[in-house]
């Protein structure tokens, strides 16, 4: 888009192209260009209705997969930037599935680049055209086929898997140096104390080396090319270090200081000279800095392409060239794409995508290709995905967990098969009370919500195969399957009337609210107007669903499909019609109330942060949480009547999910939840004979 010198008028608000800005009065709001550019298009024909099509093609070169969840993301902004500027005068319609209008003219026109130029539209299409068509079509049903079943087909190359370690507890987070002699691993022991330790492959008596032995948590690690040097992310509930560990001189320092609610992961040059680190930049958003070893500073953050505005990094590698990383980003509809950016052009490709939850990826030291693993149905499966065709081979371990390549090619990982129920928690018990599971097998079972009304328990299996909405009743062995999505469902929520369940699902790498209806045995998708992928809930007239995003509650209406802003949170519950319990990130519990003059009303309920958004129940009462602080995991409730806290029961590190779900039996006064399993967590080895 060129930097338009003059500025544009839309009613009351001026729209500088060249500064990226909206402005009204004194109040100046700076936006992405890419925002502009859709604004400006929709200027371009004002009154006139635009199909996302258009827009896309305009402002994205026709790109469905970055234009799709971007342009969702400008529409939005761009409203609230309005709404910000001038709250009377509405600006942008949405038409549903149609597109979208800018109902106030600009006064001056606009230069012909922002214009569509309709002459070339065809009025009809030729038969010729219909039959090019087909074929394309049914080209592109094979190709699918044929991506489908290589993605899903094991390969057929002969591999040799080899346990590494095996100590009691949980042993996470594979590093190989360079010569595939010393492993780096962080271990989790039973009484919960974690440290990182180091093991000499070169000895089969040599004994473990804690090189840590404190209070913080160690997680992943990366090796200089001298294989003597150690560098690793240690964190506790205060403090945040990337530390520097040398093997021959046993010295240990802090390189960095992090923060430790930030997921931190490091990539190493070949040379050993550099440090890739996701780090926090000068406005606190976590982007990909490069740290001199030789000089101990920052030498620059990366710049931030399209798609990194809308995902936070979650996993790095660098190429043995050191001419470009892999990088996977938690995308804000619950995707998480992985994209190769160029160190040179300082631009990034996706080449992975549709995927919900990555563990983990790391560059072959000698091939083009990487190795990552991917959460499907609940079950980790390992891959390798060939950088030349874009396809991935299936490998032949389950379980396999943040991958890393030796210089061999050898794979080390660690294999993480721990199976979830539902566990109950006998509040009423006379002898202190221990979790039991409540539903176990070998299907994974997890996010229960309970309906008085029905006297049935909804839930998350794999029970099919795929993460589908199953029902039953507490106590009896009944099992009822309900969606045959074949995606990744989460979050089942019952209506208060009992007739409904509201979820969200990721279907083909899009997520979004559906419903099951008892009354009609269906299901139905209820809104894509935002990307959806967090838990929502019901108002209590069970005709409204309060929906979650970037930290605002939406009330979406079922009839009408109206989206309304209602107040900033992370999670709310309604207590009545006009009053909500809303959680707000890292801050605490509230009481939001209207007024009978439409005035929000705040009361603090609690002035500490929950271990996440959704990890509490509201009973009549008071409120059940999750109370998680490092290595320390508690059940604890908070009493309205005497506004204290005291903890329910103590864990073992790790036994219950704080973010698949709780919820009440008041006929019994249980408190269920996700809980894992036990079971080891190991390293092994997968070698190719």
């Amino acid at each position: 888009m060129p930097n338009t010198v003059t500025p544009l008028q839309i009613g009351q608000i001026t729209v500088s192209m060249r500064e990226f800005t909206l402005s009204h009065g004194d109040k100046n709001l700076e936006l992405q260009p890419k925002y502009i550019e859709v604004l400006t298009f929709l200027a371009a024909h004002p009154g006139e209705l635009i199909s996302r099509k258009e827009i896309i093609e305009h402002v994205w070169q026709g790109n469905n997969f970055v234009g799709e969840k971007a342009l969702t993301n400008a529409i939005w902004h761009l409203r609230k930037a309005f709404k910000q500027l001038d709250p009377d005068n509405e600006y942008i319609e949405t038409k549903r599935k149609s597109g979208y209008r800018l109902l106030i003219a600009t006064e001056q026109p606009l230069p012909e680049i922002y214009t569509r130029d309709d002459s070339q539209t065809p009025a009809y299409y030729t038969h010729r055209t219909i039959g090019l068509m087909l074929a394309l079509l049914l080209f592109f049903c094979v190709f699918v086929i044929y991506e489908y079943i290589q993605i899903n087909t094991p390969s057929e190359q002969s591999w040799q898997e080899q346990l590494i370690t095996q100590s009691p507890g949980r042993e996470l987070f594979a590093s190989i140096s360079k010569n595939e002699k010393s492993l780096a691993f962080t271990w989790r022991k039973l009484n919960g104390q974690t440290d990182l330790y180091i093991r000499d492959l070169s000895r089969a008596d040599a004994k473990l080396i804690n090189i840590t032995n404190n209070d913080h948590v160690e997680s992943r690690s990366v090796w200089h090319p001298d294989s003597n040097q150690l560098y690793f992310v240690s964190k506790s509930t205060q403090s945040c270090g990337i530390k520097a560990h040398n093997r021959a001189t046993r010295d240990l320092r802090t390189l960095l200081e992090c923060e430790p609610n930030q997921s931190i992961d490091l990539a190493i040059s070949p040379l050993g000279d550099t440090l890739f680190v996701t780090y926090p930049n000068a406005e606190n958003n976590l982007q990909i800095a490069e740290f001199s070893l030789i000089t101990e500073q920052f030498v620059r953050f990366l710049p931030c392409p399209t798609q990194c505005v809308q995902g936070s990094v979650e996993s790095i590698a660098l190429a043995p060239n050191a001419q470009q990383l892999a990088i996977t980003r938690n995308l804000e509809n619950g995707n998480e794409v992985l994209f190769i950016y160029d160190l040179n052009t300082l631009q990034e490709t996706p080449v992975l995508f549709g995927k919900s939850d990555l563990r983990g990826i790391d560059w072959h030291p000698n091939a083009a290709k990487l190795v990552y693993t991917a959460i499907e149905f609940g079950r980790r499966t390992g891959y390798e995905l060939d950088l030349n065709s874009l396809q991935s081979k299936q490998l032949p371990v389950r379980g396999m967990s943040y991958p890393v390549y030796g210089q061999s090619g050898d794979i080390y990982f660690h294999q993480w098969q721990i199976s979830t129920s539902i566990m109950r928690l006998e509040l009423d018990s006379s002898v202190a009370a221990t979790p039991f599971p409540l539903l176990t097998g070998s299907d994974n079972y997890r996010y229960p919500d309970y309906s008085s009304v029905t006297n049935k328990l909804a839930l998350v299996s794999n029970k099919s195969g795929f993460d589908e909405i199953w029902i039953t009743i507490p106590e009896t062995d009944s099992l009822q399957q309900l969606t045959t999505l074949q995606g990744e469902v989460s979050h089942p929520v019952w209506s208060p009337d009992g007739q409904k369940i509201a979820f969200t699902c990721n279907l083909n790498g899009s997520s979004a609210v559906y419903i099951y209806d008892f009354d009609t045995q269906t299901t139905r998708l209820v809104s894509q107007q935002l990307p959806f992928n967090q838990k929502p809930r019901w108002a209590l007239d069970s005709q409204s669903l309060l929906l979650p995003h970037n930290n605002v509650i939406y009330r979406l209406t079922l009839a009408s499909a109206q989206l309304e802003e209602l107040f900033e949170g992370a999670h709310a519950i309604p207590v009545s019609e006009s009053s909500y319990i809303v959680y707000q990130d890292n801050q605490g519990l509230s009481k939001y109330s209207y007024t009978p003059e439409g005035d929000l009303a705040v009361e603090d309920i609690t002035d500490f942060p929950l271990s996440s958004s959704t990890g509490w129940q509201l009973t009549s009462k008071g409120i059940y949480y999750f109370n998680v602080k490092g290595a320390d995991y508690r059940l604890s409730f908070y009493d309205f009547a005497t506004k204290q806290s005291q903890d329910i029961i103590r864990t073992p590190e790790r036994s219950f999910s704080r973010f698949r779900g709780m919820t009440y039996i008041p006929e019994r006064n249980w408190l269920l939840f996700t809980g894992y399993e036990a079971p080891d967590v190991n390293i092994k080895r997968l070698s190719k004979l």
